[in-house]
């Protein structure tokens, strides 16, 4: 392993990577980062927001769990979002969602820091993107980051709001979110 932290990766380098293992990873400007294993808040939060959106969305329109994104202009990082959406028909074996509408980031303490100071960040360069949420596992705000024609606003959710998402026909009850996971 200390081979791959040494190396600097190129995107179809580590496209083609497999250590054998089940570990999922990352690839940040050439270097390959293993992902820590999702605590059960997180996974139940990433179906439930996979299901509601999902259910929601009509043809071209998609949702994708566990989908990879290249950033643009970051050649050599590779990143595994949550959820991500995109309304562009693509090739089942793509490892990358080109066109993605929507990313679904769920918060964890691990990942919350390069989720909002270089991945968001990251997101908002993609033409295509619509709208980023920002969803915590560890409390029940929600920052859904919106696209206008002036740049990119926030809008923090709690407790009983209902999210609305930008160009798409979906409503996410934080309610129905949260309930069982987090307490009220």
């Amino acid at each position: 392993m200390a081979q791959v932290a040494d190396k600097l990766w190129t995107l179809e380098e580590f496209l083609a990577f497999d250590d054998g293992t089940d570990t999922s990873y990352q690839l940040f400007e050439g270097r390959i980062v293993a992902m820590n294993p999702p605590l059960r808040g997180h996974g139940g939060l990433v179906v439930r927001l996979a299901a509601s959106i999902s259910s929601q969305l009509r043809p071209p329109c998609e949702a994708y769990a566990e989908a990879g994104i290249v950033p643009l202009n970051r050649r050599h990082s590779w990143y595994k979002a949550d959820l991500i959406v995109t309304c562009t028909p693509g090739n089942y074996k793509d490892p990358f969602i080109a066109e993605p509408v929507l990313v679904v980031e769920v918060l964890s303490p691990t990942t919350i820091t390069i989720d909002f100071n270089r991945k968001l960040l990251d997101y908002q360069q993609i033409p295509s993107m619509r709208g980023v949420l920002l969803v915590s596992s560890m409390e029940r705000p929600v920052s859904h980051w919106r696209r206008q024609p002036d740049g990119w606003t926030e809008h923090r959710h709690r407790r009983a709001a209902t999210v609305r998402l930008s160009g798409l026909p979906v409503t996410i009850a934080m309610r129905d979110l949260y309930d069982g996971i987090l307490p009220a």
